[in-house]
């Protein structure tokens, strides 16, 4: 791997104007405006002919200094290219925009993007002139179908199929839908198309019945009822043993049939434990991670007697298992791949986080802003404790237990975290293990509408722009990962602009070959940091880096 060498420029700086000016972006201006032209070009993939009628569409970058901050899913009403391919978007803001295209019978496609995973390259589109050959290649989709029974052959109809790429996020492995769900009909049959060529999982999620039943002395009596029902292509029940299917462009693979088969399931069962000895009964919670299909993540939630004894059915896979009444909460981390007995959760009286939300600069305050005490696994988003931000930017958060991570989610654009304190120490993204019974009463959160930008340029070892490179941008607090990690992709220029990052100490790096399916992982990141630079970023201020990148042979 080849990564990059920089400098960096603190402050409101102007980038080299050498590498500024867009080889394809001279065009004299045919009229005195404020407003851009970007225009291009649809064309097949394999055969360079012209694409007519492809939906072409143009979505803003959020943020970045040539265009005020935008939400990433503002864009223009699609249009449609012409005979010859060509397509033209008119009265365009500047700023900075994605172009993507598709057709029926090809895959969805956005320029400079080589694979779905990959970000694209940013169009710019800057006031009175026309952005140029913007050159789209449109693949020929491939497609997988086949069909979803039961253990007796029976169809499952109205199921959710997904096709997706194995993506490690937060040490777990989740597969990435590179299209919609797609629901199988009234005979279980599916077909998925669009593809991009690559490698797929296809996955089946529904409910269905179970019966179980154990002869071992002293287990549960038999227990029945409706579950979750996952299966991966071949007939496995996790991700980590799915077998991919290699697709492709144009090809069609069919007989993909899954059989979600009668859930394996294991006998669970333990004891809820009041220290206080209270006579009352508890609920308890299992959630699953969803075995690395976000859509099956779900809770499965019984009543316990005041005894504490219990017993559940489970499949195979990681749960959390939850037990709380009104005197506390208890948390108990399971890997079920069989039978368990002798559990225990201990009722831990609940934590209590509180503080004061401080509002810096002019724009107008957003009004729903909540604070949360998140779950650091992703799967297990049930956990998060939330809380409305009062008028007087107090809050207060009870319920917590367990790791979590003090966060802010709110409505408006505009406004970033700059700071979360607790006792002047930062905790913004660390994770915070909550054992019971804490009182945190100095938290402190800064918003403000003063956004730190990154702005930067990549150029090979020559100085001319890095066309094709990769940069990633990530904390260098090896706590706050993945959450404080970016990867974009320069434009035509070289330029490149990181603007929804907190303020705070990251490493950057220029590289051509990053891996798609891991790179958020730490391990992943830790391997990119000897090449990295560090770069500091200051909230309200724009930080200027150069990053040179050595692109292959």
């Amino acid at each position: 791997m080849k990564h990059a060498v920089a400098a960096v420029l603190l402050g409101a700086v102007a980038l080299h104007a050498g590498g500024q000016t867009p080889s394809r972006d001279n065009s004299p201006r045919t009229q005195a405006t404020s407003h851009a032209f970007i225009r291009g070009r649809i064309v097949a993939g394999d055969t360079d002919s012209p694409v007519s009628k492809a939906r072409v569409t143009l979505v803003a970058e959020g943020g970045g200094s040539e265009a005020p901050p935008r939400r990433a899913a503002e864009a223009r009403d699609p249009i449609y290219s012409d005979a010859d391919g060509r397509f033209e978007f008119s009265d365009v803001p500047a700023g900075r925009y994605t172009v993507s295209a598709w057709k029926s019978g090809f895959a969805h496609a956005s320029f400079g993007a080589r694979s779905p995973l990959e970000p694209p390259i940013p169009v710019v589109a800057r006031a009175g002139r026309a952005t140029d050959e913007v050159a789209i290649r449109l693949m020929k989709g491939a497609a997988v179908s086949g069909r979803v029974t039961d253990e007796f052959g029976e169809a499952m109809a109205g199921w959710s199929v997904t096709v997706g790429r194995p993506v490690a996020v937060g040490g777990r492995l989740r597969l990435e839908s590179a299209t919609p769900t797609t629901q199988t009909d009234d005979l279980g049959e599916y077909r998925v198309g669009g593809l991009p060529a690559g490698k797929y999982v296809v996955s089946a999620f529904g409910i269905g019945p179970f019966q179980m039943s154990s002869e071992a002395p002293g287990a549960p009596p038999r227990m029945g009822g409706l579950q979750r029902r996952l299966t991966f292509h071949p007939d496995v029940q996790s991700l980590a043993r799915a077998t991919p299917i290699l697709l492709r462009a144009g090809e069609e693979a069919s007989g993909i049939d899954l059989s979600t088969g009668e859930p394996q399931m294991y006998a669970i069962s333990g004891r809820v434990i009041d220290p206080e000895a209270r006579e009352t009964g508890f609920t308890l919670t299992a959630v699953t991670d969803g075995n690395g299909l976000r859509e099956s993540a779900m809770a499965m939630t019984r009543f316990v007697p005041a005894s504490g004894e219990f017993a559940m059915a489970l499949d195979a896979g990681e749960y959390t298992l939850i037990a709380q009444n009104a005197n506390g909460m208890g948390l108990q981390h399971l890997y079920v791949e069989g039978d368990i007995s002798g559990v225990q959760l201990i009722l831990r009286k609940r934590a209590r986080i509180s503080g004061r939300v401080v509002f810096e600069g002019v724009s107008a305050r957003p009004t729903n802003v909540f604070v949360e005490a998140a779950s650091t696994d992703s799967a297990n988003f049930r956990l998060t404790a939330s809380e409305r931000v009062g008028a007087s930017g107090t809050f207060v958060v009870n319920d917590v237990i367990g790791t979590r991570e003090i966060r802010v989610s709110q409505s408006s654009t505009g406004w970033t975290v700059k700071s979360i304190t607790s006792g002047g120490r930062s905790i913004a993204d660390v994770p915070i293990d909550f054992k019971g019974g804490e009182d945190l009463r100095d938290i402190v959160i800064v918003l403000s509408d003063q956004i730190a930008e990154l702005d930067g340029t990549v150029l090979d070892p020559s100085q001319h722009p890095g066309v094709g490179a990769s940069v990633i941008v990530f904390a260098e607090d090896r706590r706050q990962l993945p959450r404080r990690a970016r990867w974009v992709r320069p434009d035509i220029t070289g330029h490149f602009v990181i603007a929804d990052l907190p303020a705070g100490h990251y490493l950057a790096v220029a590289a051509g070959d990053i891996d798609e399916t891991s790179w958020q992982t730490p391990e992943y990141l830790d391997s990119l940091r000897p090449q990295a630079v560090r770069v500091t970023l200051a909230a309200g201020a724009k930080t200027a880096i150069a990053l040179t990148w050595d692109p292959p042979p």
